[in-house]
């Protein structure tokens, strides 16, 4: 965009003195040689009349444009060009009105009309183009412009942004450059400069700059930046990690960088640091609300419940009713087996905001847990009123309640109707074919099972539910084992494909390697009553069965109820 700035008023002012220099000519004495020649002196006449006008006009508009009615100004300065056409300082001034007003196009009309185009002429002119979307035209006389002049910061930066957008490398390198040298905040061009580098994929080049800038000053923290976003570009998350870390310990105290930063170990993952990060800017600023709450979240992320519930409580505290934290605090009393407690939140961060559907599937989940089975459907029934945009979500967790409940034929009609609006939803359809094998329906099982590890190949979880099926039945043994394998090379320590694999090995007579697998799942899993009773029966066909009737016992143990277990140790 133009600036108006000394040069412009001092035009105003030279095209001023030249019409009265011309009046002035024009009004002096008749010399004697056009005493005879009247006609002359008529003319003389005419264009001291024509000259004196034009003065007029043009004052007129010079004192309303130093008002600021612009409009006004200008049919002024077209009036003063009606009676000097030929003059292109008023063509400027004027061109220059209209550029302020906007109207670009009369502007970039008018400045192509000068006789003698200077080197302002081609800047009004290029901006003209450039805001009329014309970038091309506005390129040849920008280019123009800095042929005159380098050190033109604004044309030259217009011409490297043009060239970059258009992938022109040389030519945006050279225009980025040419900034660098002005000395005005290199470091910012460096930065657009290596900005480029990285839109075309020229990744070293950037970091070259980015290595330049913290050579000079290794605190400059654009260059470290910078770089570090680069390596993360380049999946060296070890080199992000640690460069992020350098620029926290060098700017400790400044809350700006450091939340800045604590976004990126999240990015990386490195939830210890962005923990530790946050909580130092819940330091600086104890009173910032938002930062305290996304401490006590990342608190909950890592697994560190009694701490984040411990810092929620003290939000709780203040003014804000926040429907959030609340959330959360349910989640942790849920997850402590504390239902009651967890009901009480989920009902007060409902009664803030009751449109939040994660909200309601977790009160209805709870209150199943509570045997509130009636409560939790009407829960689940409110849900969809009120959340109807989610329904999808409602609907999934319906079916995972119903199935909780051995409901399997419902569950499996509720999964269904998610499937209709959502076909290839992997989730859904590994919940719908686990519903089909637990209701009895091992064939539809199987279908929903082969289809989604069609679609999801390496869906180790998939893998192993078919292949167990296929064993715990004793049919495509070698299919089973296959596929269980697959799963066990996905997630070696899974205790739940141990077994499944232990499980196969023993339907084929293999003992031996069972009971090795089963060891493994025992050593990596949890205590889970379906583990022993494998192990159990695995010493059984050893023959071994003491061992045996020992894991049984523990399966029992596990699993008071289990009439299968109980046949096993009666015999």
């Amino acid at each position: 965009m133009i600036k108006h700035d000394d040069n412009y008023h001092m035009r105003k002012y030279l095209v001023l003195f030249i019409i009265v220099v011309m009046i002035i000519g024009c009004g002096g004495p008749i010399h004697e040689g056009d005493t005879d020649n009247p006609q002359k002196a008529v003319i003389d006449k005419k264009d001291i009349i024509t000259k004196h006008r034009a003065f007029n006009h043009f004052s007129k508009a010079d004192l309303l444009e130093r008002m600021g009615d612009l409009e006004k100004a200008a049919d002024e300065y077209r009036l003063a060009l009606v009676y000097d056409p030929a003059s292109d300082e008023i063509k400027r001034l004027l061109a220059n009105v209209y550029c302020r007003l906007k109207r670009y196009d009369e502007a970039l009309d008018l400045s192509l009309q000068i006789t003698n185009i200077g080197f302002d002429d081609l800047l009004l002119i290029a901006d003209c183009y450039r805001l009329t979307g014309d970038e091309k035209m506005a390129v040849k006389y920008y280019e123009k412009a800095t042929q005159i002049d380098s050190t033109l910061e604004v044309p030259t930066h217009f011409l490297a942004i043009y060239y970059s957008n258009k992938g022109d490398l040389k030519k945006a390198e050279r225009y980025f450059q040419r900034l660098i040298n002005m000395g005005k905040d290199s470091d910012k061009w460096r930065i657009e400069l290596a900005s480029f580098y990285i839109q075309t994929g020229k990744l070293e080049k950037a970091i070259k700059i980015y290595q330049e800038m913290i050579n000079r000053d290794s605190s400059n923290i654009r260059g470290l930046l910078g770089l570090a976003a680069v390596r993360e570009m380049q999946k060296d998350t070890i080199g992000a990690d640690s460069l992020y870390k350098m620029i926290v310990f060098k700017n400790w105290n400044s809350a700006q960088i450091l939340t800045l930063i604590s976004q990126s170990f999240i990015r990386l993952n490195d939830i210890p640091m962005a923990i530790k990060v946050t909580k130092r800017i819940t330091e600086l600023f104890p009173d910032d609300y938002l930062t305290k709450r996304r401490y006590a979240l990342l608190l909950f992320s890592n697994g560190d419940y009694n701490s984040a519930d411990s810092v929620m409580a003290q939000l709780t505290e203040s003014i804000i009713d926040d429907p959030v934290v609340y959330y959360y605090r349910g989640r942790i009393a849920q997850m402590n087996n504390d239902f009651a407690r967890a009901e009480s939140m989920y009902v007060y961060s409902l009664a803030i905001n009751d449109t939040l559907s994660e909200v309601w599937v977790n009160l209805a989940l709870t209150r199943a847990e509570l045997g509130h089975t009636d409560d939790a459907r009407a829960t689940f029934d409110s849900a969809m009123v009120k959340c109807s945009s989610d329904s999808l979500n409602i609907l999934f967790f319906y079916g995972v309640f119903l199935s909780r409940q051995e409901n399997y034929l419902q569950a499996c009609d509720y999964y269904k109707r998610v499937l209709l609006a959502d076909p290839e939803n992997t989730d859904v359809m590994f919940n719908l074919g686990a519903a089909y094998e637990r209701g009895g329906f091992f064939d539809d099982a199987e279908k929903i099972f082969k289809k989604l590890i069609k679609l999801e190949p390496d869906n180790a979880l998939a893998l192993n539910y078919l292949g167990y099926m296929y064993a715990d039945k004793g049919i495509k043994l070698k299919k089973a084992r296959k596929m269980i394998k697959k799963a066990l090379e996905i997630d070696p320590e899974n205790s739940a494909y141990l077994d499944s694999y232990a499980w196969v090995l023993f339907k084929r007579g293999e003992y031996q390697e069972a009971l090795e697998y089963q060891q493994k799942a025992l050593r990596a899993g949890d205590d889970d009553a379906v583990l022993f009773d494998h192990m159990g029966d695995i010493y059984s066909a050893l023959n071994k069965i003491s061992e045996a009737r020992k894991h049984w016992r523990k399966a029992l143990e596990l699993d008071p109820d289990n009439e299968s277990i109980k046949q096993k140790l009666a015999r």
